[in-house]
């Protein structure tokens, strides 16, 4: 199912999140389906987002690498499920 994920995650940037900010693409694209309990499956999904927001955002202030982008959607994953 990874290369399914991989392909669903950079469709959906690719298409509707080309040239947009980090914070409006991750609320929007996280919407878009109801996110696994398990932490694994949870971590896959975050980084293939991250792989794919890299690449179709180049400009974006988060920067070119996905581990970065990577850590900041965990990051912020921890946040808002603390603050719940």
């Amino acid at each position: 199912n990874e290369p399914i994920l991989k392909e669903y995650c950079d469709y959906v940037i690719s298409r509707y999140f080309r040239d947009c900010d980090f914070e409006s693409v991750l609320r929007n694209f996280f919407i878009l389906f109801k996110m696994p309990l398990e932490g694994q499956q949870v971590t896959r999904i975050a980084y293939e987002f991250s792989t794919a927001f890299v690449k179709h955002n180049p400009t974006s202030p988060v920067g070119t690498d996905p581990d970065t982008c990577f850590l900041l959607v965990c990051s912020l994953f921890m946040v808002n499920t603390e603050y719940h």
